[in-house]
């Protein structure tokens, strides 16, 4: 490291940094930026300690924490946002990860006289905003946040309409940021498969499927369960992992104790292996009820897994390896589900070659978005390279 050359920092403003899936997006291009011209730092509205921060402490990024905006209020949490831009920087650029609350978040970079101002949008819709009272505060930040945005970035093209409106999608002010992940750490092992589905109980003509995601009503687990049901009354062979923690857990345990699946649903807990956890399954379900450009739905695909997916899930997601199917998730279509579910133990996996090539075409390489970040950050052409620390 060249001691001389102290590194650009940009500030990520976010909830905190547990194990979602734009806080993993966020860690994939962590690992790969050069830190030696790039550092990443955290403003955290919520309180706690993280799932990511011992690593992004280990990395040299620093985690700075406000009030909680619903209690401090917002004079309060934009004097609180202000100080730590202009205190602990300097920083080259506040990069937004709240959804409408990157109104706030811009604002306070603006009065700290931080000249880029990123506004990031990762859902294409979210229940709490649905009502009345949602969706004024939803019209407001909007308001706040285009005034005080300097570069728009969506995950998907739905995404970036939910946050920014159509208009300003159609007029192309929104550019387009995959959710990229690093296709190498994906590539199937059968040792590693053969060992893991072994520890779950599950033979060679066994039918796994997982879910990724936090245990929130917009994920659908139920719909899930009710699949598992299904299959075991059909006397199927089979085994749902379900990976990741949130508040339904405990109802969703209830449910499979009612249901009699304690044999065929496995609760696997927050894991910061779920590329190995990948290994072990036969197929991917997503039955959300909206989804903005799931990262889970891409590192499934990078594992080369079959895909089956609710039609609120964006199209975009689908990165044309021929792997992603599209259903509604409703009881109408439960028979197409358990369908495409019991195919995906005959449906071949592409090689690690037609991944990469798939995933190059669409932007979905985590490397190539390393470039754009400087780019958007407008560091010098020297400040790029780097490798990725896996």
């Amino acid at each position: 490291m060249n001691k001389s050359i102290r590194p650009a920092r940009v500030l990520m403003a976010v909830g905190k940094m547990d194990r979602g899936g734009m806080e993993t997006m966020l860690m994939n291009l962590y690992r790969c930026i050069d830190r030696d011209r790039l550092q990443f730092d955290f403003l955290c509205t919520k309180p706690g300690e993280a799932d990511f921060d011992g690593e992004i402490l280990a990395l040299g990024g620093r985690i700075f924490h406000t009030s909680l905006p619903k209690q401090a209020g917002p004079k309060r949490i934009l004097e609180e946002m202000r100080k730590v831009m202009e205190e602990e920087g300097p920083f080259a650029a506040v990069h937004a990860h709240l959804l409408f609350f990157n109104g706030f978040v811009l604002l306070a970079a603006k009065r700290a006289g931080i000249s880029i101002r990123i506004s990031h949008s990762h859902a294409s819709s979210l229940l709490k905003y649905h009502s009345l009272k949602g969706k004024g505060y939803a019209a407001f930040m909007r308001r706040l946040l285009m005034k005080n945005a300097t570069c728009l970035l969506a995950c998907s093209r739905q995404a970036g309409i939910y946050l920014y409106g159509e208009k300003a999608v159609r007029c192309g002010r929104v550019e387009l940021f995959a959710n990229a992940v690093d296709v190498e750490a994906f590539a199937f092992r059968p040792q590693t498969a053969a060992e893991l589905r072994a520890q779950f109980g599950a033979g060679e003509e066994t039918l796994v499927i997982g879910q990724v995601g936090r245990m929130i009503p917009e994920k659908n687990h139920v719909f899930l369960l009710e699949l598992a049901r299904l299959l075991k009354e059909k006397g199927a062979d089979c085994r749902f992992l379900l990976i990741g923690d949130g508040p339904l857990r405990a109802s969703l345990a209830q449910k499979v104790a009612l249901y009699g699946l304690g044999d065929r649903v496995i609760f696997t807990g927050l894991r910061e292996d779920v590329d190995v956890l990948l290994q072990a399954l036969d197929g991917f379900a997503m039955p959300s009820l909206m989804e903005g450009l799931p990262v889970a739905l891409v590192e499934a695909q990078a594992a080369g897994l079959p895909c089956v997916v609710s039609d609120g899930v964006s199209k975009e997601a689908d990165l044309g390896l021929s792997l992603v199917q599209f259903l509604p998730a409703d009881n109408l279509h439960k028979k197409d589900w358990l369908k495409a579910l019991s195919d995906c133990k005959r449906r071949p996996r592409p090689s690690l070659e037609q991944v990469r090539a798939a995933f190059a075409r669409r932007g979905f390489e985590v490397k190539e978005n390393v470039v754009r970040l400087y780019t958007l950050y407008q560091l010098s052409p020297q400040n790029g390279g780097g490798g990725c620390d896996q």
